[in-house]
């Protein structure tokens, strides 16, 4: 009876040791140096699915399992993988070693000099930075990059194959890089519609719609993130049923600013309902009788067609 006893007891044990990625654990410790190294590699190959188990194993008190298991973790919390490229790889750890920026920036220069093979790894890097202003400086050389890209589309009519693909490449970073920043984004989608760049138009903005989202989810309470999303989507004449629900928001939240009651005006005005469009420009005007902008765009409501272009104006957030 007792051994029966033993062996149901033992069952939970057993049954975790099937595990692939908890056997691999077990075998970092193991006696042969070739076991040891083909467990890590294992380990390494397994991706995220292996990170708990080797967070669990850095704790292990086998000197020898934990140095692997922690030397996998850090590759893997690194975005490094079996098939990132050498010379990728040994940038990701300085990068990540690095304590000033001026290293990082180093760092980020002779990654984008690779070109698109590093593009993922440049928007995990500019994704792990928390703070904008950290992101603008340690990122300097990649904006830089980005400026020209979006320069150089901006005068091209008949652009090339390999100018949009780099405009493409520039604008998913900038998305990474500054997600907050939506005044590229806005100056480029109606050019891009003019140009007859529908698809790349679709493309831009979807990251840069899917990055105000993300950044609308971390901030629910944020005006001015709600009014982000919403004029993104009024400028870019897209998902005007999802830019009415974050221009509400923002109205909700500070109702006494005129650029979200502006917002909110233009996107009933898409929608169609021009009443409400013009109920609510009122409000905007009764607020700011000064800036011509929002007679104009009252003027636009009550004469234009929802496809007219807006008035001129450089700056519609505050």
């Amino acid at each position: 009876m007792r051994r029966w006893l033993f062996l149901i007891l033992a069952l939970p044990a057993l049954a975790a040791t099937n595990d692939p990625i908890d056997r691999a654990i077990q075998q970092l410790g193991a006696p042969k140096h070739a076991d040891r190294e083909q467990a890590q590699q294992f380990l390494w190959n397994a991706g995220d699915a292996a990170i708990p188990a080797l967070e669990r194993a850095v704790q292990s008190p086998d000197p020898e399992v934990n140095q692997r298991a922690r030397s996998v973790l850090n590759d893997l919390k690194l975005g490094i993988r079996p098939d990132t490229p050498p010379e990728v790889r040994s940038l990701l750890r300085r990068f990540h070693d690095a304590t000033e920026d001026e290293a990082r920036q180093a760092v980020v220069a002779e990654l984008s000099s690779l070109g698109e093979k590093a593009i993922p790894f440049i928007v995990s890097l500019a994704q792990s930075i928390p703070t904008t202003e950290q992101r603008g400086n340690i990122f300097g050389p990649v904006l830089e990059q980005i400026a020209e890209a979006v320069e150089t589309l901006k005068n091209q009519p008949n652009p090339t194959p390999e100018q949009v693909s780099r405009a493409q490449n520039s604008l998913r970073l900038y998305s990474a890089i500054i997600p907050e920043d939506m005044s590229v984004p806005q100056e480029l989608i109606p050019h891009l519609d003019q140009m007859g760049q529908t698809k790349l138009a679709d493309e831009m903005f979807a990251a840069a719609f899917a990055a105000q989202e993300g950044l609308a989810a971390k901030s629910p309470d944020h005006a001015d993130v709600h009014n982000n999303a919403a004029w993104l989507c009024a400028i870019a004449r897209r998902r005007v049923d999802d830019g009415l629900k974050h221009a509400l928001k923002a109205v909700e939240l500070a109702p006494k600013i005129p650029a979200y009651l502006d917002t909110l005006a233009e996107l009933y005005f898409q929608k169609g309902d021009r009443a409400k469009a013009i109920e609510t420009i009122d409000k905007c005007i009764a607020l700011d009788a000064d800036t011509p902008y929002f007679k104009q765009q009252r003027d636009r409501f009550e004469k234009g067609k929802p496809t007219d272009s807006l008035p001129n104006m450089e700056l519609h957030q505050e």
